[in-house]
């Protein structure tokens, strides 16, 4: 049985446009343990998929294997990292009542402009774009659709390995209107919390303007003499349901 060498450093060559310290942070392989070809397997998968998350879909990693003598080795991993790879297109479907133009305004992923070689506009990052999910779902939930299921986003490389058309398929689900609103639990009218005034909260008054009130009435202060009240957002029976309606 012939034994595994150890390994005496771990050394990174060709990494350009992610800094060493970033690599190493996703590599569990270490100096002076026995190399093991499965875990040399997992850190290019490693190296790999953060370069993905980098927008560079193009990056490949070749462990080079360097024996030093005294049964010890070098592990290399050489990275060739080419260009970063351009989303050109960006397909939402299954959309029926919010517009692409409306979604895709708020997604970081952007369809590549103008020479996007020369800048940043269009890269794929694969992070940025699992954000997008939860961007796109906080759009629909801001049309009333509260069900709505935003599916993986499918992934395609052109033949060429140039560049990258995203699409992504929504389940809008049924569309909410508010009902009837009203609040109920403790009250504490010494404190001013009373129904009447969380009520006049959800029909859009201002608890600062709400407040002054309550101290006018009680102290017997006049009011000011130009006064510009504030109007929030309402909770309406019969209008869209928004997220970011609720008090």
């Amino acid at each position: 049985m012939v034994e595994k060498p150890a390994i005496q450093s771990v050394e990174l060559e060709g990494n350009k446009k992610i800094d060493e310290t970033d690599i190493r942070e996703v590599l569990d392989v270490r100096a002076f343990t026995v190399l093991n070809d499965s875990e040399v397997r997992d850190n290019i998968v490693a190296i790999r998929e953060l370069y993905l998350e980098k927008g560079y879909y193009l990056a490949n990693v070749v462990p080079i294997i360097a024996p030093v003598g005294n049964d010890q080795v070098t592990l290399t991993f050489d990275i060739t990292e080419n260009k970063k790879v351009i989303v050109q297109r960006v397909e939402i479907t299954g959309n029926e009542h919010v517009p692409s133009s409306k979604i895709t305004r708020f997604m970081q992923t952007k369809e590549g402009g103008i020479a996007p070689w020369l800048t940043s506009s269009g890269t794929f990052r694969a992070d940025v774009l699992e954000t997008d999910t939860y961007i796109i779902r906080q759009v629909f939930l801001e049309e009333g659709f509260v069900d709505v299921i935003v599916e993986t986003p499918q992934v395609y490389l052109s033949p060429d390995k140039r560049y990258i058309f995203v699409s992504i398929n929504v389940k809008e689900g049924e569309q909410y209107k508010i009902g009837e609103v009203n609040v109920a639990g403790d009250f504490v009218p010494d404190q001013g919390l009373t129904q009447e005034a969380l009520m006049q909260i959800v029909n859009g008054r201002k608890v600062f303007d709400i407040q002054s009130e309550q101290w006018r009435n009680a102290t017997g202060a006049k009011p000011p003499i130009l006064s510009i009240p504030s109007k929030g957002a309402a909770l309406v029976k019969g209008e869209t349901f928004k997220l970011t309606t609720l008090p």
